[in-house]
């Protein structure tokens, strides 16, 4: 079963967090005014450009653009994932995460991707009845001579569908019970 960090604890982290100290932790800062500047680390520089605001718990660079909390900062200059990233800061500071195995999230999660699923199904059947069925081929025929190609077709996934495929599918879902 799959475990998850809710969002009132990754919430709670950036509340409790201070983004001066990792920083500070992995590149130099100046204090200036209220805010703390330094060489930014996802670009060559020579002078500084990097910011970062206590008081806000955001950084900035305004030579490259880059800017975030604490999160997107782990993310970027420690080349992880989200996941990897709340667990480190959890570390930093030394605090728990408190996983969670929710049940009807996962229920959530595998209803979704069965429709998804569905829908890749339906789809493909469309698009191959597009040029596989007698009624089909004359839309398909229809198409290329209203200046449609095989790319916009694929890009696009155009099919064809007639009462009968339709009937065909609501029969099958109508067994699923979904």
């Amino acid at each position: 079963m799959k475990t998850y960090i809710s969002h009132t604890y990754i919430s709670d982290l950036l509340n409790k967090s201070n983004i001066l100290s990792i920083i500070q932790n992995r590149i130099q800062l100046k204090k200036r005014g209220k805010n703390f500047f330094g060489i930014c680390p996802f670009h060559l520089e020579k002078h500084p450009s990097f910011v970062v605001s206590e008081e806000k718990q955001l950084y900035h660079c305004f030579g490259c653009g880059v800017h975030g909390n604490i999160i997107d900062f782990i993310m970027n200059y420690d080349n992880i994932n989200f996941i990897e990233s709340i667990k480190l800061i959890s570390n930093f500071f030394g605090l728990i995460i408190p996983y969670k195995n929710n049940k009807n999230n996962l229920h959530k999660i595998n209803k979704k991707q069965y429709m998804y699923n569905l829908m890749f199904d339906i789809n493909k059947l469309y698009k191959d009845s597009l040029v596989n069925s007698s009624l089909g081929k004359k839309a398909y025929q229809y198409l290329l001579n209203r200046g449609f190609n095989k790319k916009i077709l694929d890009d696009f996934s155009i099919g064809f569908s007639n009462k009968n495929l339709i009937y065909l599918i609501c029969d099958d879902e109508k067994k699923k019970n979904l």
